[in-house]
């Protein structure tokens, strides 16, 4: 029974080695996967659409649920909320993001379609 026991405990130890050495193989390789900056510079079209769509959902939910205003005189000025001022510079870090790397797209497009300009 012990030689039984030697060797459980013998090849849980491998075991858990083995299953540690992966796991440091595959980390990196997650981390990166996990990474929405990686995720939109390999698909920045598919983010662009995905942003604009929860913009305008978004836009559309908070419209509805406002009541109407009156129109108020210039003099005054209209009461803010703290949602729509986040939800502005969410939208804005996104579409700075996206934009800059559509803009390294299309020139690196620009260069395989006339390799004359450098």
């Amino acid at each position: 029974m012990d030689q039984t026991s030697d060797q459980y405990l013998e090849f849980r130890q491998e075991l858990q080695d083995v299953m540690a050495e992966t796991v440091g193989e595959i980390r990196p390789e997650l981390a990166e996967e996990f990474e929405w900056k990686t995720y939109v510079q390999r698909h920045p079209g598919t983010c662009l659409l995905a942003g604009g769509a929860l913009g305008l959902i978004l836009g559309r939910s908070l419209r509805s649920q406002s009541p109407a205003v009156p129109a108020q005189r210039k003099s005054q000025a209209p009461e803010s909320s703290i949602f729509p001022r986040m939800a502005d510079k969410v939208v804005s870090s996104v579409l700075a993001e996206a934009l800059s790397l559509i803009a390294a797209k299309m020139r690196r497009f620009s260069k395989l379609t006339n390799p004359a300009q450098d």
